[in-house]
């Protein structure tokens, strides 16, 4: 009988403990998760694998939940400006009509079979002439025509280096 009556007392004891804490451990959670993104913020700075050697610039976090953030991230889509290139725009590669033209492994874009396809008049021909022409087409890029004594020279000018890249 004694038993029965421990029991008894133990289980609202222990109810209550479980509602008083239950305030305490959220708290302390996410108190714990702070400082872990905080260390991962710091590691991020410290790396020096996103240090520019260049710019001088290291990586600079802003935001504690980056890291969080970044896991999130699925496609990278970057206008022709070049700002995700470090402005060192390089053409390489490029998708039309789901056909794969280029590498990244050159130096420079020397895919011939989009010449092939444009030239063959492949099922991709238009979607390849409309992608060149609006790439023409489709910039900021002012002329100006600079005349010395002997010499004419056309000087390109744009907002950024890369659209000024696609012109030259």
């Amino acid at each position: 009988m004694l038993g029965n009556f421990r029991r008894l007392h133990i289980l609202p004891t222990l109810v209550g403990l479980i509602i008083f804490y239950s305030g305490l451990i959220p708290i302390s959670l996410n108190i714990t998760l702070e400082m872990i993104q905080l260390f991962q913020a710091y590691f991020i700075q410290q790396d020096l694998n996103l240090y520019d050697k260049n710019s001088d610039i290291k990586a600079e976090v802003r935001s504690s939940n980056l890291n969080s953030q970044l896991g999130q991230v699925r496609y990278i889509i970057s206008d022709k400006t070049g700002t995700l290139t470090q402005n060192k725009m390089r053409f390489k590669m490029c998708t039309i009509g789901g056909i794969k033209y280029g590498s990244m492994m050159t130096e420079k874009f020397t895919d011939e079979a989009i010449l092939d396809d444009l030239i063959n008049n492949a099922g991709n021909a238009k979607s390849i002439r409309d992608f060149l022409t609006l790439l023409a087409i489709c910039h900021m890029v002012v002329p100006e025509k600079v005349i010395n004594s002997e010499l004419e020279k056309i000087i390109y000018h744009s907002p950024s280096p890369g659209i000024e890249f696609f012109v030259t």
